[in-house]
């Protein structure tokens, strides 16, 4: 029925925002995991910048009228919850200011 199948699928898109504690000075921990796949919508701050995954194509320089390349610096994680940051220009800091906003693993 369709209550059963609203039933079951409940919470199967819930979105969280948490802070994350700094674990090393290029990564971070948060509590709850979060999906990361490339089709999951998921944001990462540090002092309320928002850092992209490490390899995704955005536009060098200018925002109109560059080439666009692949990127070496921002964030990558294997598992939702520990996240290391690549090439960010400074080492993350225990008085940082760390949001990650996902749906939840």
């Amino acid at each position: 029925s369709l209550e059963t199948l609203a039933a079951a699928n409940a919470g199967a898109n819930t979105y969280i925002k948490q802070g994350g504690e700094p674990t090393s000075t290029t990564s971070f921990r948060v509590v709850t995991a979060v999906r990361f796949s490339s089709s999951d919508d998921l944001l990462v701050f540090v002092n309320g910048l928002e850092v992209h995954p490490v390899g995704i194509t955005v536009l060098n320089g200018e925002e109109f009228g560059s080439a666009p390349v692949g990127t070496a610096e921002g964030y990558s994680t294997s598992n939702g919850q520990t996240f290391t940051m690549a090439q960010l220009g400074y080492d993350l800091e225990a008085n940082d200011h760390i949001h990650v906003v996902g749906v939840r693993a």
